[in-house]
């Protein structure tokens, strides 16, 4: 495999928790499992670092890193922002089909619901987000929400496993194209928000259970 190839297996590991949170990642191990030298493995655990998946421990080496309660409060408060800001910019848009594509998505939407159907559920509104990023033609925001992606990926893993978070998502949805449809920046920056704020106090009240569960 390519050294990119094996940032990106060990960045899926990491998202789906085949590697655990605080799990340590050596050279010697990486190294061995991919048949690659040390040097590019390396270059491997600096990425991870950089991306926010790992961290360095002055005593442990490189670790898978842990999220707090409150790191995915403030990643959710990022995302708020900068979706919100995709959101508004989404309503200029001067693409020919913008109804079209937005009342196609409004059926898709309706066609199914989370308990009975998640995953099409989850790539229906992933759908959504990658429309608004990709109609507010904004290459800074979009840099800014490229810099949380892979941590972004990964908390929402968690949400995308809950068919309750992911139907109440999926009405989200729903509501952002409908005032997004009407052109209304301020309609459609409150749809976003609600979403957002939403999905994110959904995670953390799974991750607080599965905390209790832990220490009982």
């Amino acid at each position: 495999m390519k050294k990119e190839e094996i940032l990106e297996d060990l960045k899926r590991k990491i998202i789906t928790g085949e590697i655990h949170q605080g799990e340590s990642l050596t050279e010697r191990e990486i190294s061995e499992t991919y048949g690659i030298s040390r040097t590019p493995v390396r270059e491997i655990l600096w990425n991870l670092c950089s991306v926010n998946l790992a961290e360095q421990d002055p005593d442990k080496g490189c670790r898978v890193k842990t999220y707090t309660i409150n790191d995915m409060i403030e990643v959710y408060n990022t995302r708020e922002a900068i979706e919100s800001a995709c959101v508004r910019l989404a309503c200029l848009s001067k693409n020919p089909n913008f109804e079209k594509e937005i009342d196609q998505m409004i059926a898709n939407l309706e066609s199914v619901t989370a308990v009975d159907d998640l995953e099409t559920a989850v790539k229906y509104g992933v759908a959504v987000h990658q429309f608004i990023r990709r109609e507010c033609n904004n290459k800074y925001l979009l840099a800014f929400l490229n810099n949380i992606k892979d941590v972004a990926t990964l908390l929402n893993y968690f949400a995308h496993k809950s068919s309750e978070i992911e139907e109440v998502s999926r009405v989200g949805h729903i509501n952002i194209l409908k005032a997004l449809k009407k052109r209304d920046q301020a309609e459609s920056a409150k749809a976003m928000a609600e979403h957002i704020a939403t999905t994110c106090q959904g995670i953390v009240r799974l991750q607080c259970a599965s905390l209790l569960l832990r220490t009982w």
